[in-house]
């Protein structure tokens, strides 16, 4: 479920610590999640994987689980989370919704549009990632340091259903915006399937050609390029 304050309803938002201990308490929307694909399992597999890494500097959902009733009729537990929308970067860092970039998987707009991301591409699919001036320039597009630990995690917790589905990116739309990854739906992770247990996930994730439907090229070509640059390849083995 997804649960949404509109103004014609009485309030266009809450301020309320719907998670106890978090420093955000002003919510546009939230979502009540069954668990996804680990429903019929543990029910706390993505929420788990995500607070591990509550306390380092990575775009994640907080969690709380909940018991739910709709008009008074049991409707089981559910984990609270926040909702990844325009508002996800403005209650957590103060960005204006209405000027941000907002993508998922590839390249499909959410809010804003896609130009700054498709440079970047460009960028990376060109020119020559060894160099100081690459890093130079990644380091003045992309928040290094989370996007560095956004992989380490995915590749830690062997999510096998991703990079080729469950990526969002956002930035603020001026002079110093940085695309950010967003944790999320990691239901696959830490062996959800049989497969998952001996999963050599950075080959999975560095794939030059698909192994399985989550890692097609494109998918792959961000951090294949990433760590084409010695500092940067420096970097996430020491955070792996």
């Amino acid at each position: 479920f997804n649960v949404k304050f509109k103004q014609e309803y009485g309030r266009s938002k809450i301020v309320y610590p719907l998670f106890p201990g978090f420093w955000v308490d002003t919510y546009d929307s939230f979502v009540l999640r069954n668990s996804g694909n680990d429903f019929q399992y543990t029910h706390i597999r993505d929420a788990m994987m995500q607070t591990l890494v509550r306390d380092l500097n990575i775009d994640y959902q907080e969690y709380r689980p909940a018991t739910a009733f709709v008009n008074g009729k049991y409707w089981g537990i559910y984990n609270i989370r926040e909702k990844i929308s325009e508002h996800y970067p403005e209650h957590r860092y103060g960005a204006d919704p209405d000027n941000i970039d907002m993508l998922e998987d590839n390249n499909s707009v959410l809010h804003g549009d896609s130009l700054h991301y498709r440079r970047l591409l460009d960028f990376i699919s060109t020119q020559d990632m060894s160099t100081p001036a690459a890093f130079a320039y990644l380091d003045s597009v992309i928040d290094l340091d989370e996007c560095i630990l956004y992989f380490a995690a995915q590749a830690y917790y062997d999510n096998m259903d991703w990079p080729g589905t469950n990526i969002t990116y956002w930035r603020e739309r001026n002079a110093t915006g940085k695309w950010r990854w967003i944790l999320y739906d990691l239901d696959f992770g830490f062996g959800l399937y049989a497969h998952g247990a001996w999963e050599d996930h950075i080959a999975f994730m560095f794939a030059t050609t698909p192994t399985r439907y989550s890692n097609p090229p494109w998918a792959t070509l961000l951090q294949r390029k990433l760590v084409a640059n010695p500092t940067i390849r420096n970097r996430f083995i020491n955070q792996i």
